[in-house]
């Protein structure tokens, strides 16, 4: 497991490679790069080398990558279902979402770039949106101090599935308990009326 972290200016949050890789679950972290190509999660399918990282579960982890190549999610050779399951995630890139050679499993996402326009280069649920996530201030020039909580009035207020609670998931990367308003929220901080 990979849960309740925070971090800054890295070139990769995390990548897993290798056959014996598998029932990988990341949850509730908090990444932010302003470095020109840096990613949050990469992992390999059934048909590259370094895979495949099978049954890899990403729940409510937030993302803000800022630089001119950010990318956040690669799924490649062979992804699917069986390899990826990527649910109730905030992810603004400023290059690319991500992409992936075959569909998988996702759903419950926010996705979100400066203009607008996020490029996503997998198929996305209907339960996905295109939308602002609304953080209070993602300071893109400093990514150690943006604050990427929830502002009131967010999309991805009370809009979660709850399925990392069902995984055991009580608290947000603070530390907060989960839900606090009618549902869990989407990402990794629970937003609480002040």
């Amino acid at each position: 497991m990979v849960h309740h972290n925070v971090s800054w200016e890295n070139i990769d949050f995390i990548e897993l490679g290798d056959a014996r890789t598998a029932d990988t679950l990341v949850a509730y972290n908090r990444d932010a790069s302003t470095l020109a190509r840096a990613t949050f999660l990469v992992v390999h399918g059934r048909g590259q080398r370094y895979g495949p990282t099978a049954r890899t579960v990403v729940l409510n982890n937030t993302t803000y990558l800022s630089g001119a190549d950010g990318h956040a999610v690669s799924c490649t050779g062979g992804c699917g279902p069986d390899i990826l399951s990527f649910r109730d995630n905030i992810v603004w890139a400023e290059d690319r979402v991500g992409h992936s050679t075959d569909a998988f499993d996702e759903g419950g996402n926010i996705y979100w770039r400066s203009n607008g326009r996020p490029r996503i280069f997998f198929a996305i649920d209907p339960s996905s949106r295109i939308a602002d996530p609304g953080f209070v201030d993602p300071g893109a020039g400093d990514p150690a101090t943006g604050d990427l909580h929830l502002v009131a009035g967010s999309p991805a207020i009370d809009t979660g599935s709850g399925l990392a609670g069902v995984l055991g998931f009580a608290s947000d990367v603070d530390g907060v308990a989960v839900p606090q308003g009618a549902g869990p929220d989407i990402g990794a901080y629970e937003w609480s009326a002040p």
